[in-house]
């Protein structure tokens, strides 16, 4: 063999073998990520055990962990912002949120949970903005529809409130929250048989809702149907006492609260 031709033979096996280890590498690489990101999904399915639990520190840690494995795993850094959110922490969520929508505008999940950490933190036109955010990528979300009319709702903008809570029942007719939440709207515009007629339902197929039955024990002081309340009063004091007294304190108030119109009094 020449020197030419020896010269020519050796740069194309270089080539070959360039290309093989670079393949190698490459598939090595894939095979890294890969396992990256089913140890942060693990992670991920764990922490939202932790969260179901109210461990919500233990959760934080998890998804802490799974981020760092995989900076742009969208859900696990929009789970943060949830767990602080469920852990009383809205201003701890914001930025959780954010990152994970920088790497997932369009998820309507995480929209939406941004517009509750903006209403906890009485943003109200962020929260709306981020609920549109919601309804927009995914119009047939009762969800965010609610959440929407339920910021209206403990805004005072009750025009705006009836218009989503009464989208948000027609998207999910049998949710008793959402029923719960009308019967409130009723109860601000005066339009008080109607919101027994929403609310007094949900109590009887859930008795051992204390919400319900606390807003409707509101609603009949509010119409002036002190008789009712006093009887629904009877009816739990000797079952669950603090409920009764949070229905005995309302009994005997000059002014009825609705639960989350407290932070504005």
């Amino acid at each position: 063999m020449n020197r030419a031709a020896r010269v020519s033979y050796l740069f194309v096996v270089s080539i070959v073998t360039f290309s093989f280890i670079s393949i190698i590498s490459f598939e090595t690489s894939g095979q890294d990520v890969q396992a990256k990101m089913a140890q942060a999904e693990d992670l991920n399915r764990q922490a939202i055990i932790r969260v179901s639990e109210k461990r919500f520190a233990e959760a934080i840690e998890l998804l802490t962990k799974a981020v760092g494995l995989e900076p742009k795993f969208a859900e696990a850094h929009m789970n943060i912002g949830s767990a602080y959110l469920l852990s009383g922490r809205p201003e701890d969520a914001i930025e959780h949120l954010r990152k994970g929508l920088s790497f997932d505008p369009k998820s309507h999940k995480g929209n939406n949970q941004l517009g509750v950490v903006y209403e906890k933190l009485g943003r109200l036109d962020d929260a709306v903005a981020a609920f549109n955010r919601a309804i927009k990528l995914k119009p047939d979300y009762p969800l965010a529809h609610f959440n929407l009319g339920a910021a209206y709702l403990w805004a005072n903008k009750l025009k705006q409130a009836d218009l989503w809570l009464h989208k948000a029942a027609r998207l999910d007719p049998t949710n008793d929250e959402i029923k719960l939440y009308v019967g409130v709207l009723y109860a601000k515009q005066d339009r008080f048989r109607e919101a027994i007629a929403e609310v007094r339902p949900v109590t009887q197929r859930q008795p051992g809702h204390d919400e319900a039955n606390l807003t409707l024990c509101k609603i009949y002081l509010l119409a002036n149907d002190r008789e009712s309340a006093l009887n629904l009063y009877q009816n739990f004091k000797a079952v669950n006492v603090p409920l009764a007294d949070e229905m005995f304190k309302s009994i005997y108030s000059d002014k009825i609260v609705f639960v989350s119109d407290k932070a504005k009094n």
